[in-house]
C-alpha cells in the first residue's frame, strides 16, 4: 500500500460513508456513485455468465466429436504417435500433403461455470460421466466464448480453434512482384544488402542469359525501387513524429512508428493467421489418473486473459499485445546505436508468434537514443528527462489503440467473421534496465525501488530473502501515490512519499491503456536475469575464482579448459575449443551452455575436501540449473511448478550457506534485483503462460538483421560440410575384419544371424520360407552415419528430433552417439557402434538395425554422496566386447553421456540430463531428488 500522509488537506476532511446497495460494503460519499457503476457492471458480468452456464445445462447437449486427427508413421514402434493436425469440420482427404507438429495441448471439460486458471477444484468425471484416460486434456472456455467445454484423451487431442474458415490457395503467392523471379531478386539483393552499383551489374549479367521458364522484368534500380515502393503499400508503413520535452529549454526528438492498430489489422486480415489465433480464455486440465491438473502454455491458458475478457462486453474478444524494447549497437565500434520496439501477438501460437516469418514479431517502433551529457550525467532532472521522454514517444506508438482498449472496434477478419476486438498490452518484454523505464521505479536509491513488480525492501540482505513476500505494485495504487504527491505544498514530503514508494513523479503511458497495468504486464527475463545474470555474471565469476585460488590454479584452469574442449557434441549444443576461463562471453547461449557443461567438467576438480565452500557453490548451481529447467518448461501445469518453487527454496537455501561458508577473500554481496526478480516467475507463468511467451531471446535475434541492414554488407562463417550421407554398402566379411582392431565386432555374422533369427519372430515378422537365416560372408549390408529420431516430448506432447552421428569422422574427431533404448525390461543406454540396414529376403523391406554398446544403470542405492548432491545419474558400461544388435525401432530418443573425468578408465558416465527439458523430466522420473 502506498504511505499514508501526514498533512494533506483529504486526510483532514471528515468521512461519511454509506453503504452500497449492491454489494453492501461501506463506501465514502465522494466516491460512491463510482462504485456504484463498477458493482452494477460486475454483477451484470455475473448474471449474463450464470445465465449462459445454466442455459448450457438445461440444453444437455452431449460433447462435441473430437476433433479429426491423424496419425503418421514413427521411427520406433513405441506408444508415442505423431500426428498431422486437420481442422474439426475439415475433410480429412483434403489435407494428405500438410505435415505438422503434434498441436499445443488444449483439454475439455463438463459445462460449468469456470473460475480464471489455477483457482477452480475440478473432479476426474468425463463428459457423460464415463471414466477418462490417463493423460487426457480438457479445456473450459471463457463463459462470454459460447464455447462448451470438451474432453479428448491424448492420442485424439488437437487444438481446436474458433474459426473454421480455410483461407484458399495463392496462385501467385509473389504478388504484387510481377513475377515470382522478380521477388526472389529483390529479396536477394535486399539480403546481401547490393549497392546501385552492384545491383545494375548484376541485371545486365541477369539480361544477358536465355530467360525459359520465367521472366525478369527489372532493368536497373530504379525498378527495383519502384517495386518495394509498390509491395510497402501492401504493409503497414513507417511515419515521422517530433515529440518536445523540456530540459532547460524545448528539445525535439525523431520518433518513427507504425500505427499499432493498422500492423493489428494487417495480422487480422490474413486467413491463415486468423485461423490460428485464440480469441478465448480458457482453462486447460490434464487427467493424471487421480485428478485434473491446471495446465499452462499459451497466453490464453493462463490468469490474465482469463479476467481481461471476464470485464469485455459480451461477445468482445481480448487482443494481446507483446511489446519488447532495448537499445542495441548498430556499428561495430559502438557509436552508433538503435532503439527498436517489437511487438507479438499474444493470440497467436507461440511458435508463429516466435518465428521469423509471417505472423513473427515486427518493428513497429523506433525510439530516440538520449546521449548521455557530461554536464547532466547522474543528475535527478536528467534522469527524470530521458524517462520522460521514453513514454512520450511510446505515447506516439501506442496512440492508435489508446480509445479503442476502451470501446473496442468491430472487425471483419480474415475468415469473414466480424469480431469485436479490444487491444491490450499483455505482456513487456525487457531486461531489467529497460523495465525500470516501463514501470518509472527508481531502483536502488530507494528503499522500495529495486523491484518493478513488488514493494521489496532494499536492506541488508532485503533483496535474497525470497521466501519472504511483499505488497505487489498496482496500477491503482500507483495512482493514488502521484495524487499524494501532487497535493503536497511541501516539494520534500512530496518527494518522500514518492520515494518511499520508490516511483518517479512521472505519468505512465501504459496507465491510458485499459487493461494494461504495467506491473502486471513486466515479465521475468530468463535470458538477462538467469543465462547472463544471476549465472553468467555471478555464479560463473565465483566459480572462477575458487578455481584460481585452488593451491596448484593454474593446472586446475587448464583442465576445465581442456575438458570444455574435448566435450562431446550435441546438436545445438555450443562447443568450446579453446576453453572458457579466460574467455568472456557476452552471448545468452554460450554463457548458458557454459553452466550446462560446468558441473560435469569440475565435480573431482573442486571436491568437498579440496574447497568445500566451492563445493556448495557447486550445489548451488545445480539447485539453479533445476529451478531454471523448470522454468523453461514449454508446458506447465500446478504439480511441474510446485517442483520449480521448491527447487527455487533449495537454491535460494543453499545460496545463503554458501555464503556463510565463503572465505573472506572470496565473500560478495547476493543483495541485487536479480537475486529478487525470479521470485515472481511462477506468478508469471501462471498469470500470462509458459516462460517462451515473455522470452527476451525471440526479440533479441531481431538485432542482428538490423545491424546487418545498418552496415550493408554481410559476415559470413565457413562451415564444415554435414548432409546427411545417403549410405555405403559393406559386406559382412568386411565389417567382422574390423574385430582385429575393435572387439566390438567379434563373431559380428554368427552374433548377427542369432539375433535376426530369435528376434524377428517376435516382430511377427516371418523367416524366410520358415527356415532359419544363414548369413553369408558376402551378404551386403548398407552402412550410415546418421540418424534422425522422432519422439514424443514429456514435456508439452509434441514431437521433438534428435540428429545423432555414427561417424568415425565428424569435425576432425570419432562420433557416435548414445540412446535411450526401449527393452522388456525397462528403458536402458547405449552408444552407437554401427548403423545399418539388411535384406533378409528380396520380397521384404530392408531391416533397420544398430550394433549398440549397452550402459547398465547403477543403482540408486549405491549412488554417493557427491551423486546426490549433484544430480548426477551414472551407468557403467562392461567393456567393448558386450555389444548388442538392436532394431532402430527400439530407441527411444538420443541420450548424451559424458566420461566421468574423475575415474582412471572410461567405465563410468553421467547422464547428462540437462540437454533438453525431456531428458530433464525421463531422467528426473528414474532419478527423482525432491
Amino acid at each position: 500500500m502506498p504511505p499514508a500522509r501526514s498533512q494533506s488537506k483529504t486526510s483532514r476532511r471528515a468521512k461519511t460513508t454509506v453503504a452500497c446497495e449492491v454489494c453492501g460494503k461501506s463506501v465514502g460519499t465522494q466516491g460512491y456513485a463510482q462504485h456504484l457503476r463498477k458493482c452494477e457492471r460486475e454483477r451484470r458480468i455475473e448474471l449474463e455468465n450464470s445465465e449462459f452456464v445454466q442455459g448450457r445445462a438445461a440444453q444437455q447437449q452431449p460433447p462435441p466429436e473430437p476433433a479429426a486427427v491423424r496419425r503418421s508413421s514413427r521411427v520406433s514402434q513405441r506408444k508415442h504417435p505423431a500426428y498431422l493436425h486437420v481442422g474439426a469440420d475439415s475433410d480429412p482427404e483434403d489435407d494428405k500433403n500438410i505435415i505438422a507438429p503434434p498441436p499445443t495441448p488444449r483439454g475439455h471439460s463438463d459445462d460449468r461455470q469456470p473460475s480464471p486458471p489455477g483457482e477452480a477444484a475440478v473432479d476426474s468425471s468425463g463428459t457423460s460421466g464415463g471414466s477418462v484416460a490417463v493423460d487426457s486434456f480438457r479445456t473450459e472456455y471463457h463463459p462470454q466464448s459460447g464455447r462448451s467445454a470438451t474432453v479428448h484423451p491424448i492420442e485424439e487431442f488437437t487444438r481446436a480453434h474458433n474459426s473454421q474458415y480455410k483461407p484458399p490457395p495463392q496462385e501467385t503467392p509473389w504478388s504484387p512482384f510481377t513475377t515470382k523471379a522478380d521477388f526472389e531478386f529483390v529479396e536477394l539483393s535486399l539480403e546481401a544488402a547490393l549497392n546501385k552499383r552492384q545491383v545494375d551489374a548484376l541485371l545486365r549479367l541477369i539480361g544477358r542469359l536465355v530467360r525459359s521458364e520465367d521472366r525478369l522484368t527489372f532493368r536497373n534500380q530504379k525498378d527495383v525501387e519502384a517495386a518495394w515502393k509498390g509491395a510497402a503499400h501492401k504493409l503497414t508503413p513507417f511515419k515521422k513524429h517530433v515529440i518536445t520535452v523540456e530540459y532547460k529549454t524545448p528539445r525535439n526528438h525523431d520518433v518513427y512508428c507504425r500505427d499499432l492498430w493498422e500492423w493489428a489489422v494487417d495480422l487480422l486480415s490474413d486467413a491463415y493467421l486468423v485461423s490460428r489465433m485464440d480469441f478465448d480464455a480458457m482453462k486447460l486440465s490434464r487427467f493424471d489418473g487421480k485428478e485434473w491438473i491446471v495446465c499452462y502454455d499459451e497466453p490464453a491458458t493462463a490468469k490474465i486473459f482469463w479476467e481481461i475478457q471476464s470485464r469485455l462486453p459480451l461477445g468482445a474478444k481480448p487482443f494481446g499485445i507483446i511489446l519488447y524494447a532495448d537499445k542495441t549497437k548498430l556499428s561495430s565500434f559502438g557509436t552508433t546505436k538503435g532503439y527498436p520496439v517489437i511487438a507479438r501477438c499474444a493470440n497467436l501460437p507461440a511458435d508463429i508468434r516466435n518465428g521469423k516469418g509471417l505472423g513473427g514479431g515486427r518493428v513497429v517502433g523506433w525510439l530516440p537514443v538520449i546521449d548521455e551529457e557530461p554536464a547532466h550525467k547522474g543528475k535527478a532532472p536528467w534522469v527524470d528527462y530521458k524517462r520522460i521522454v521514453w513514454h512520450k514517444s511510446f505515447e506516439v506508438l501506442l496512440g492508435p489503440i489508446h480509445g479503442l482498449s476502451r470501446t473496442g472496434y468491430h472487425l471483419k477478419c480474415g475468415d469473414h467473421v466480424i469480431r469485436h476486438l479490444f487491444p491490450f498490452v499483455a505482456i513487456l518484454s525487457a531486461d531489467y534496465e529497460e523495465q525500470c523505464f516501463m514501470s518509472l521505479i527508481r531502483g536502488l536509491n530507494s528503499l522500495h525501488g529495486s523491484c518493478p513488480v513488488c514493494l521489496v525492501p532494499v536492506d541488508e540482505n532485503g533483496l535474497m530473502e525470497t521466501w519472504k513476500d511483499f505488497p505487489l505494485r498496482t496500477q491503482q495504487e500507483a495512482q493514488q501515490v502521484l495524487a499524494q504527491a501532487a497535493a503536497e505544498d511541501d516539494s520534500a514530503e512530496s518527494e518522500r512519499i514518492l520515494k518511499a514508494w520508490g516511483i518517479r513523479n512521472i505519468q505512465n503511458v501504459f496507465w491510458e491503456i485499459q487493461n494494461s497495468d504495467p506491473f502486471q504486464a513486466l515479465s521475468f527475463d530468463r535470458l538477462h536475469a538467469f543465462h547472463l545474470g544471476l549465472f553468467g555474471h555471478h555464479l560463473w565469476k565465483q566459480f572462477k575464482k575458487h578455481v584460481n585460488a585452488l593451491s596448484k590454479s593454474r593446472d586446475a584452469a587448464q583442465a576445465i579448459d581442456d575438458l570444455f574442449a574435448s566435450f562431446p557434441r550435441w546438436s545445438g549444443y555450443s562447443h568450446f575449443p579453446s576453453g572458457v576461463m579466460t574467455t568472456d562471453y557476452t552471448d545468452g547461449t554460450k554463457m548458458f551452455h557454459i553452466a550446462l557443461t560446468l558441473l560435469f567438467v569440475a565435480h573431482h576438480i573442486i571436491t568437498s575436501t579440496s574447497d568445500p565452500a566451492g563445493y556448495i557453490l557447486l550445489c548451488v548451481i545445480r539447485a539453479f540449473l533445476d529451478f531454471d529447467m523448470h522454468v523453461g518448461f514449454e508446458l506447465h501445469d500446478d504439480k511441474r511448478i510446485q517442483n520449480g518453487e521448491a527447487f527455487q527454496s533449495k537454491y535460494c537455501k543453499l545460496l545463503v550457506q554458501y555464503d556463510q561458508k565463503s572465505p573472506e577473500d572470496l565473500r560478495k554481496s547476493w543483495n541485487f534485483p536479480k537475486s529478487h526478480i525470479y521470485k515472481h516467475v511462477f506468478p508469471d507463468i501462471r498469470a500470462k503462460g509458459v516462460e517462451r511467451n515473455f522470452n527476451t531471446k525471440p526479440n533479441e535475434r531481431e538485432h542482428g538483421p538490423l545491424k546487418k541492414a545498418y552496415m550493408l554488407r554481410t559476415n559470413y562463417r565457413d562451415v564444415a560440410e554435414q548432409s546427411p550421407p545417403g549410405g555405403t554398402f559393406h559386406t559382412l566379411q568386411q565389417l567382422e575384419t574390423r574385430s582385429h582392431s575393435d572387439p566390438a565386432f567379434i563373431g559380428f555374422i554368427k552374433r548377427l544371424g542369432q539375433f535376426l533369427n530369435n528376434t524377428l519372430p517376435l516382430y511377427n515378422i516371418p523367416l524366410p520360407n520358415g527356415q532359419k537365416i544363414q548369413l553369408k560372408e558376402e551378404t551386403k549390408v548398407k552402412v550410415f552415419q546418421y540418424l534422425k529420431i522422432n519422439y514424443e516430448s514429456k514435456v508439452d506432447f509434441r514431437q521433438a528430433t534428435d540428429h545423432l552421428r555414427c561417424n568415425s569422422m565428424f569435425y576432425g574427431s570419432p562420433r557416435y552417439d548414445c540412446i535411450i533404448i526401449n527393452t522388456v525390461n525397462g528403458p536402458i543406454f547405449g552408444r552407437l557402434i554401427l548403423l545399418f540396414t539388411i535384406s533378409i529376403h528380396p520380397d521384404t523391406p530392408a531391416s533397420a538395425i544398430a550394433l549398440v554398446q549397452p550402459y547398465d544403470t547403477i543403482p540408486l542405492t549405491l549412488r554417493s554422496q557427491k551423486d546426490k548432491d549433484l544430480g548426477f545419474f551414472r551407468v557403467h558400461t562392461r567393456g567393448r566386447t558386450h555389444t548388442e544388435f538392436f532394431f532402430i525401432d527400439s530407441f527411444i530418443r538420443g541420450a548424451m553421456l559424458i566420461p566421468d573425468y574423475g575415474k582412471a578408465d572410461d567405465s563410468e558416465y553421467l547422464v547428462h540430463d540437462l540437454i533438453d527439458s525431456d531428458m530433464y523430466l525421463r531422467i528426473f522420473e528414474m532419478n527423482p531428488r525432491l
